[in-house]
């Protein structure tokens, strides 16, 4: 996107990572960063991210997936799915852990939730139950932690304006917590055989909240949808596209917190410059010049993430 447009919109995703009180609950930090006040419609701009599909592996690694896909965007293709699990050893997967897990590779990590720590009121939802109790503990102390490490939390809503401003600022990948039942009859890249086969859901006649990661890569603003990449989705091809309203049932249902991770890297901002130049190459600039400065950029960052 022109830098005037994104300007405009003051879509700036690094601002509020650097600079946001993370515990801030005040009215001023409920005030939306990403967009121009008084904007009541979606932008009419668009931008997709060159995001590698990661398909998980087993029924609760969605977001290990979901991480991969980030990482391989931003050129950390040293990162492989074993480091993942090392340095994320469990199966009960909670926002925060993949929020301090991303941090550590160099990620911008914003993270908004209504609930700030464990919800007690899911003590009784079949999908939490089995290890609220054991999960509780190192949840509450990673919450701790967060701004020691970098990681911006504030507790509020984000509507879909604002995720949509976020994708189109260029260097920010969007991680959200869904509701799966809610969101598989939206996603029609799916495979016919998958949607109830991963994330814990054994069969149609599933009920209660089942949670699921999914990436948001990108904002068709002529069509108005959200681009997708669903680890639980086919592998390979074009995202799947979903609405915002359909999006927002899903991400806004019982069970979510309305987590939202907003993942900012430099070189998610120089590949979609270098994307927009080779669309419109100006005279002076050759395809080979781009492409090998994002070689040497991707270098960069391959030795700047190493952990």
């Amino acid at each position: 996107m022109p830098p005037d447009q994104s300007a405009a919109l003051q879509c700036d995703i690094v601002t509020l990572a650097r600079h946001a009180n993370p515990m801030d609950t005040t009215d001023e930090a409920s005030t939306s960063p990403y967009c121009e006040p008084g904007i009541l419609q979606l932008p009419r701009h668009s931008l997709q991210h060159r995001v590698p599909h990661v398909k998980q592996l087993f029924n609760w690694d969605c977001g290990l997936a979901c991480a991969m896909m980030v990482l391989k965007a931003v050129g950390l293709h040293h990162c492989d799915y074993a480091l993942l699990r090392q340095l994320c050893p469990t199966t009960s997967i909670w926002t925060i852990d993949l929020a301090h897990l991303l941090r550590r590779f160099g990620l911008g990590v914003a993270f908004t939730t209504i609930t700030l720590g464990p919800n007690p009121a899911y003590a009784n939802e079949s999908f939490y139950s089995a290890s609220l109790q054991e999960d509780e503990r190192r949840v509450s102390r990673l919450f701790r932690d967060a701004h020691g490490a970098g990681i911006s939390v504030a507790q509020r809503s984000v509507g879909a304006q604002e995720l949509a401003c976020a994708l189109l600022a260029a260097d920010t990948l969007v991680l959200v917590l869904v509701d799966k039942r809610r969101l598989d009859p939206w996603l029609a890249a799916a495979d016919a055989c998958l949607p109830y086969a991963l994330c814990g859901l054994a069969g149609s006649d599933v009920v209660g909240y089942t949670g699921h990661y999914i990436l948001l890569v990108g904002y068709d603003g002529a069509r108005g949808e959200f681009l997708v990449r669903d680890p639980a989705g086919s592998s390979g091809g074009e995202p799947a596209r979903i609405t915002p309203g359909a999006l927002d049932a899903a991400r806004k249902a019982f069970g979510t917190d309305e987590d939202v991770l907003f993942l900012s890297h430099p070189a998610l901002a120089r590949r979609a410059q270098a994307a927009q130049q080779r669309r419109h190459p100006q005279p002076w600039q050759g395809q080979a010049e781009e492409e090998g400065d994002l070689q040497q950029e991707q270098g960069q960052y391959v030795v700047a993430g190493v952990v």
